[in-house]
């Protein structure tokens, strides 16, 4: 998983254009959604640890991926229709979104800042742009 990371970071200082291509419209996005909670403001804190969660769901999520390949090659050919949909909708949509969910249930459920229904949506917001600026990033 270190792994992944580092070779990440270092991909991002080879092309700084696009990592901030990729990293600004999420900055804008989450200060759009954070001016949008009009009630009790979200903790800063809590706010830039959903980031970093959403970034360490993409490694968890690429194992379970990997894992789940694993298994589904054990019955099926990689280049069969069968395994390329099953892969794709289930194994690779499935540990995506269950990775971004565990990891933000895990942080917010309890949290006493988590205090109304509108909250949920903020930190969603945030530990899916998290994902989702460093799958952009990484893919370039």
């Amino acid at each position: 998983m270190l792994n992944g990371i580092l070779y990440s970071l270092n991909s991002m200082m080879a092309n700084p254009i696009l990592t901030l291509a990729a990293v600004v419209p999420a900055i804008v996005l989450m200060i759009l959604v954070f001016k949008t909670d009009k009630l009790n403001k979200e903790p800063i804190g809590l706010l830039l640890s959903l980031i970093v969660l959403g970034i360490l769901s993409t490694q968890l999520a690429a194992l379970a991926e990997n894992i789940g390949g694993t298994v589904l090659g054990l019955f099926w050919d990689k280049n069969s229709l069968i395994f390329r949909l099953l892969f794709y909708f289930i194994v690779v949509g499935g540990s995506e979104e269950l990775a971004k969910y565990i990891l933000l249930r895990w942080r917010t459920w309890r949290h006493k800042a988590f205090d109304c229904q509108f909250d949920g949506a903020v930190y969603a917001v945030f530990i899916f742009l998290g994902f989702a600026t460093w799958i952009l990033d990484i893919s370039n």
